[in-house]
């Protein structure tokens, strides 16, 4: 685990992957939220600019150079040869994943926030064998009360919860 000769506290560097940087899980995070950066700048280089105040691109904007950051800090990672290569995809999770985020678009407009939620969390952890129902509702408890907390009472969204 830990090399005797390397000082407390500290992991051993990851496995040199030579040709295979190409191939890190680092990288291709890289890559796809490099793709959601430059998204997110050219939205922003679309709307309306007010000159000296706050408009409708500002948050893009910043969320784009964001994003960029992290995106050259994760490819920077790969190329270093740094990372750990991909391994097995799991299907299961993707999945379950895609179709929480399909029952969630369905069950918004039906039942509301709440059970839509509901529904995104459960069939999402569900993605991951050996789930118990305490976990489960301890899940959606977690998700459930802050969303309502932070959008319906701080920030006075206008969405059906129930």
């Amino acid at each position: 685990m830990f090399d005797a000769e390397a000082p407390q506290g500290t992991e051993p560097p990851a496995p040199a992957l030579g040709r295979y940087r190409f191939v890190s899980q680092d990288f291709w995070s890289g890559l796809l939220v490099a793709a959601f950066a430059a998204a997110a700048l050219v939205e922003a280089a679309g709307l309306p600019a007010e000159s000296g105040e706050v408009g409708p691109g500002f948050f893009p904007f910043w969320i784009g150079i964001l994003l960029a950051v992290f995106a050259v800090m994760l490819l920077v990672n790969a190329l270093r040869g740094r990372s750990f290569l991909v391994g097995q995809i799991g299907v299961r999770a993707l999945f379950f994943a895609m179709v929480g985020m399909l029952g969630f678009a369905l069950l918004l407009p039906l039942a509301g926030g709440a059970a839509a939620m509901v529904g995104l969390v459960t069939l999402t952890a569900l993605g991951e064998p050996g789930r118990t129902l305490r976990e489960l509702l301890l899940l959606n408890l977690a998700i459930v009360i802050p969303a309502w907390l932070i959008f319906v009472v701080g920030l006075s969204v206008q969405i059906s919860m129930f």
